[in-house]
């Protein structure tokens, strides 16, 4: 709060238990300051309006017409990944052209498997590059696993 004020470098170099602030008075200050910035909307309702027509327009809505749009909004269904099976003919392709990346255990760059896929458009239509870069992890991590069992 002091920072948002400008008033942090009057407690500088100095530790919290040498500080003394007064907490309600901060309160009060930025109450008294958020009502001077923001004043309250005002709502104007047009002269011929009645009451009662206000009323009985609320009241005609029933609950669930109401709450029914913002429920709807949270309820979206998440999106199912669809898995495409690699051939093995990408596997052979994919895994020669980053077997150096393999043996270091480095994940390729976007910049490689854009230039993979670019090499070879038919063949890897259907995968883009974070696709090949987490296959290639997959690759190196799953030697590490077989590695570590023998």
């Amino acid at each position: 709060m002091l920072m948002e004020r400008g008033d942090a470098g009057k407690y500088k170099g100095k530790s919290l238990e040498e500080i003394d602030l007064d907490m309600d008075e901060e309160i009060v200050c930025d109450e008294a300051n958020d009502e001077a910035n923001f004043p309250e909307p005002q709502i104007e309702v047009p002269e011929n309006a009645l009451d009662s027509d206000i009323n009985e327009n609320i009241g005609s809505k029933k609950e669930s017409e109401i709450v029914a749009p913002i429920h709807a909004a949270e309820k979206k269904k998440p999106q199912k990944r669809e898995l495409v099976p690699w051939t093995t003919c990408q596997k052979k392709v994919v895994l020669e052209h980053f077997e150096d990346n393999i043996k270091k255990k480095r994940p390729p760059k976007r910049h490689e498997c854009d230039a993979l896929i670019a090499e070879h458009p038919e063949l890897l239509k259907n995968k883009n590059w974070l696709k090949i870069k987490v296959f290639i992890q997959n690759a190196y991590t799953k030697k590490m696993r077989l590695e570590a069992d023998d």
